[in-house]
């Protein structure tokens, strides 16, 4: 299991095992369609996926076992098996990460070779693209961006990012399907790169797919979510382009500035236009208005990239690091103001990623974007916060959310038998506690010395006497 978990680790590719009966089968589709986040993103339709399953089993037709269709068949069981073993509350993690792989999805896995090899078919960019958000959980191998960089390659050898090739090649129905599917992958694409700050291998400027708006009949698609999604995710693919590239090294300060109030502007407008279904408030609760509640995973999906995004816009004036050349080529100190701004919205956003993680409730089935990426950058970012501001009214109240996220990984620790350990929010934690414990007692002696100095300066002193 140590080497299934491990990232560095050997992966086994051409091991394959039986597939499950039919009724077995049948539960882990409904699983997959019922509980798992992907199956909402557009890469599939459940009514297309149930009758592909149901020629397979009464031997209809052929292609039914060709390399795109058995591994896009494989991948919804394994991850269909996963929720449900997560769901379960006997099974452990280890147990619930091992059973699934093995069970099923190392038979997607055996195929991958021909999947790439033979990227012409619309099964295989589906396969590849479920299989790139299955390996994203808790704990897997590493290998995530190969599945969905070749997913991107499949679609584009096909045409999905272009017009044309929808209007000549597919009716209409399909059309909408095949535009979904491109969309769909556009999000996952850029969110997986803008996460882990790799360049995008998709040209924006090359897609003229437009974005459909409506879905077919037999849709499993939020809309709703996936155009809000895709909203954000442009709007990110500029930051990654414009503020967190090469030439943003190259930007003047001034320059630099206008760009960050640019974005940050974009985002809380988008932010003010989220539907209230998708808002997690204060207390990080998921708002319940009489309307139709989303996966959990929607909601915090929207909820922590848009935060995240605030992180990334405004780093370059925050993190000292990056703001200290900027600091040497403004002599005048003219963006003192926007090192203060950028760092209180650094701060606020930081907050709100770490007080939404008690709506979360990680299993073998969460993605690592959720349950890591976003909460240690968060945490890092209050961290550092923290340590130039250990006296400022918020300190109390930010060591306890870092105390928080603290506690997040420590979980996280506790329920993979320590196969996922980070030990950094802790430690930092400590050592942020006494820092501001020695600069508070700093403040109190400076306090006392000032009290003093006024005391004696006044000693003697008669009123109205000069």
């Amino acid at each position: 299991m140590d080497q299934l978990l491990s990232p560095g680790a050997g992966l086994v590719l051409d091991m394959r095992g039986a597939e499950p009966p039919e009724a077995l089968a049948w539960e882990y589709v409904n699983a997959f369609f019922d509980n798992c986040w992907e199956a909402r993103l557009g890469f599939v339709s459940r009514s297309d996926f149930e009758a592909q399953l149901q020629a397979h089993f009464y031997n209809e037709t052929p292609w039914c076992n060709d390399h795109a269709t058995y591994a896009l068949r494989n991948v919804v069981f394994a991850a269909g098996f996963r929720s449900l073993q997560a769901q379960s509350g006997t099974v452990s993690y280890t147990t619930a990460q091992k059973d699934a792989w093995q069970g099923c999805f190392s038979n997607a896995l055996s195929v991958l070779a021909g999947l790439l090899l033979s990227p012409s078919q619309l099964s295989a960019v589906q396969a590849l693209a479920l299989m790139a958000c299955y390996v994203e959980s808790l704990g897997r191998p590493g290998f995530q961006r190969i599945l969905c960089d070749n997913a991107v390659r499949a679609a584009v050898t096909q045409g999905l990012h272009r017009e044309h090739k929808q209007l000549i090649n597919t009716s209409l129905d399909e059309s909408v399907k095949n535009a979904w599917l491109w969309w769909s992958l556009y999000v996952l694409e850029k969110h997986i790169a803008f996460v882990s700050g790799t360049p995008s291998v998709i040209d924006d400027s090359t897609i003229t797919t437009p974005i459909p708006s409506e879905v077919s009949m037999d849709s499993n698609i939020d809309m709703q979510y996936l155009t809000l999604a895709l909203r954000h995710t442009k709007i990110c693919s500029r930051i990654t382009r414009e503020l967190m590239s090469t030439q943003a090294r190259r930007l003047s300060v001034d320059a630099l500035r206008k760009t960050v109030k640019e974005f940050d502007q974009q985002i809380k407008d988008f932010l003010r236009d989220l539907p209230s279904r998708f808002q997690i408030g204060t207390l990080a609760k998921l708002s319940t208005d009489g309307q139709r509640i989303p996966h959990p995973n929607q909601a915090l999906y929207l909820h922590f990239s848009i935060y995240g995004s605030l992180l990334a816009v405004h780093s370059q004036f925050f993190y000292p690091w990056i703001s200290s050349r900027l600091v040497d080529h403004d002599p005048e100190n003219l963006i003192a103001t926007q090192l203060k701004a950028s760092s209180n919205i650094v701060a606020e956003a930081a907050r709100k990623i770490l007080v939404a993680l008690r709506t979360l409730t990680t299993d073998a089935a969460t993605p690592g974007w959720l349950a890591f990426s976003y909460p240690i950058y968060a945490h890092l970012s209050l961290l550092v916060y923290v340590l130039r501001n250990p006296t400022a009214s918020t300190t109390r109240a930010d060591l306890g959310l870092l105390d928080v996220c603290a506690g997040h990984f420590g979980y996280i620790d506790f329920i993979t038998a320590s196969a996922v350990s980070i030990s950094l929010p802790r430690e930092s934690v400590n050592l942020a506690a006494k820092v501001v414990k020695a600069a508070e007692k700093r403040q109190d002696e400076d306090r006392a010395a000032d009290l003093d100095r006024i005391t004696d300066s006044t000693r003697g002193y008669i009123p109205g006497k000069p």
